[in-house]
């Protein structure tokens, strides 16, 4: 249980300190300076006067690329788990449990590069 509030602690320090920094990262203006260098996102940063469709378009896709990405690093974290849980078991339990947990990443990846082959394919029909 202990091991598992761990692991838990860490993952969500590992979410803060993404969207946190991409907040940050967000918040830079046109310059590429950020808002008076303090950290702080001025109201309205970012936001466009007129919204076309290529530029909704690319913000989703963007959106959906970010998600992909932070999808593709929790798996490779995940794989890397793993793979030392495989190397290590002592008895087949435990080396099927940490197979099944491969098995498992790699079907959430084939399904997060399929949603996001599907978010691209729709954004890029509406875009015309």
């Amino acid at each position: 249980m202990k091991n598992l509030i761990t692991r838990v602690k860490l993952a969500l320090t590992g979410a803060l300190f993404f969207v946190f920094d991409a907040a940050k990262a967000l918040a830079e203006n046109e310059t590429g300076n950020t808002a008076g260098n303090t950290g702080m996102i001025k109201v309205g940063a970012g936001l466009e006067q007129s919204v076309t469709a290529d530029v909704l378009a690319n913000k989703i896709i963007a959106i959906a690329g970010a998600i992909g990405g932070l999808a593709g690093a929790i798996c490779i974290a995940m794989l890397v788990y793993a793979g030392i849980r495989l190397t290590t078991a002592t008895n087949e339990k435990t080396r099927a449990e940490a197979k099944d947990h491969i098995k498992h990443a790699l079907i959430g990846v084939a399904i997060v590069a399929l949603a996001l082959l599907v978010v691209a394919f729709i954004v890029t029909i509406l875009k015309e």
